[in-house]
């Protein structure tokens, strides 16, 4: 997972950065949230974790900024002074996640293992759905064997002429969708 961290507390930006290399991650660290923003427009980043104090611009509007620039990206954050109030406001805008310190590292590189996770899960079935999309599926009809494929072709085939066409078969078999498909 490609992670950026915007911390302006160098010990945590060093101890966070070393754990979640060594857990396998990629990681960039920043110091303000300027900074994060042109890493963000710069560079592909699946996870930002960042603090809601910064200097300049807070937390908060770098998760709302960063979340206009994609939406898809995932976001811990991180405060020395949790409260309810503030676990609302970095939720509302699309935080995934809300920690409180002092937290452990552990914690984060768990909490980062879900969202891979979640992130791998997502990638396979985008791939999955392209797959069925193109290879196992004709308008709502389903098939992976080489006579549903042939039939395809067929209907491909029929579809791109104007023929008349009688389609037989016992009922059940899916005349009516193969006459839709057509």
């Amino acid at each position: 997972v490609n992670v950026l961290i915007a911390d302006d507390e160098a010990s945590i930006l060093k101890t966070l950065s070393d754990a979640l290399s060594d857990a396998g991650h990629d990681v960039e660290g920043v110091a303000s949230a300027e900074k994060a923003l042109e890493a963000l427009e710069a560079d592909r980043v699946d996870c930002l974790v960042t603090d809601i104090r910064l200097p300049g611009m807070s937390g908060i509007d770098l998760l709302r900024k960063a979340k206009a620039l994609h939406p898809e990206l995932h976001v811990i954050v991180i405060t020395g002074h949790g409260s309810i109030d503030s676990a609302v406001e970095a939720m509302k805008p699309g935080a995934t996640e809300y920690v409180t310190k002092p937290f452990l590292n552990e914690d984060i590189v768990i909490r980062l293992g879900r969202i891979a996770r979640e992130l791998q899960l997502e990638s396979e079935v985008h791939r999955l759905k392209g797959e069925l999309s193109t290879r196992y599926k004709f308008e709502d009809l389903v098939g992976a064997s080489d006579v549903m494929q042939e039939m395809f072709k067929k209907i491909r085939t029929i579809a791109k002429n104007d023929y008349d066409v009688l389609i037989m078969g016992e009922s059940g078999t899916g005349k009516e969708l193969v006459a839709r498909a057509i």
